[in-house]
């Protein structure tokens, strides 16, 4: 709050800056401010008589009604002066006149920083050149470090290089040696299994067939068994596989046995063929087809009689495989065989069931 006396000397008490906490108030008395009449009080500012004006008021504040376009400008002024607490004084500023140096001491001045620099550079150069120096002789010595470590490594290397070398020749020396010795080997190999197959070859070529014999009666319809006894098989052959695979000669044509049994005696081993061919004392025939009419639906029934028999032949196995022809059908034997017997002996016949459409 500040006090402020007015015309009448009464103290008013009007708002100053506000303080910050704890801070002390500080009470300001404003002096009366002569009028232009010469009165303590403000001058007025409005029209009326005095008796409107008896109450004083500080510059810059009044009614607010009767203030007039002054008295924002006087507010300004004293709230200034408020706000400060204290009546504006001006400083006065005491400037001393700036003197400028002569040339002959900036001369001097000049003189003496190019004598120290030119009396220092060499001692700055020398100790900048010993210290370049250093660095240099550090790589150097880093540099020859390194070239040292690389020829021990290339001694190094080429040692193993050397050896690796060494290592390869006798390798390629083993590799000669054992292709050397294995085509030795395959050649001893090969005139080994020559010249066993040569003695095989010569012990194979005594042996022989003896006693080709023909059976007395016949296997079946044109064909005959033959046998022989396979001899001079020599000691440590196979007698059973040579019997299988050596040929013998029969009516004109080599052939191979269709089977073969041993004996048990010594390597004995008889050899069977069964000859289909030139034997004609086994070639029965048909006298002639009988029709005897149907004998059911689409079957049609013939009859005809077993020629060329010879006595002691089996008539069951040599009806049952003897062929013929029906109506131009061949048939490789009849549907079934009957002996209807004779004065004479057997006599059979075959019997055949003949698809016929005509039969119903």
């Amino acid at each position: 709050m500040a006090l402020i006396k007015n015309a009448s000397g009464a103290i008013n008490k009007f708002p100053t800056q506000r303080s910050r906490p704890g801070a002390r108030s500080s009470m300001t008395t404003m002096p009366a401010m002569p009028s232009i009449d010469g009165s303590n009080g403000p001058p007025p500012y409005s029209y009326g008589s005095p008796q409107q004006h008896h109450q004083s008021y500080p510059r810059g504040y009044g009614p607010p009604s009767q203030l007039t376009e002054r008295t924002p400008m006087l507010r300004r002024e004293f709230d200034a002066e408020i706000e400060s607490g204290l009546p504006t004084v001006p400083k006065s500023v005491d400037v001393s006149e700036s003197k400028n140096l002569p040339l002959w001491a900036v001369f001097a001045i000049l003189s003496f920083c190019l004598y120290v620099g030119y009396t220092l550079n060499p001692m700055l150069n020398a100790a900048y050149h010993e210290a370049l120096k250093r660095g240099w002789d550090i790589e150097e010595r880093y540099h020859q470090n390194l070239r040292e470590a690389w020829t021990t490594e290339k001694r190094h290397h080429d040692v193993l290089q050397t050896q690796m070398h060494q290592e390869r020749k006798v390798m390629e020396e083993e590799r000669k040696s054992w292709a050397r010795e294995r085509e030795e080997r395959e050649r001893r190999q090969k005139e080994q299994e020559r010249r066993m197959h040569d003695e095989e070859v010569k012990k194979r070529a005594g042996i022989s067939w003896e006693g080709l014999e023909a059976a007395e009666h016949c296997l079946r319809y044109g064909t005959r068994e033959h046998t022989a006894i396979l001899t001079h098989v020599p000691a440590g052959f196979d007698a059973l596989e040579e019997c299988r695979n050596k040929p013998i000669e029969v009516h004109g044509r080599f052939m191979v046995p269709s089977r073969c049994e041993d004996q048990g005696l010594c390597g004995r081993v008889t050899g069977f063929w069964n000859v289909n061919f030139s034997e004609p004392a086994c070639g029965t025939w048909w006298r002639s087809f009988e029709d005897k009419g149907c004998y059911e639906s689409g079957v049609r029934l013939y009859h005809s009689e077993l020629e060329n028999l010879q006595g002691g032949e089996d008539w069951r196995v040599m009806c049952s495989t003897t062929p013929g022809n029906i109506q131009g059908v061949h048939y490789d034997g009849p549907t079934s065989c009957v002996d209807w017997g004779s004065i004479f002996g057997v006599r059979p016949w075959g019997i055949w069931h003949v698809n016929d459409k005509g039969c119903l």
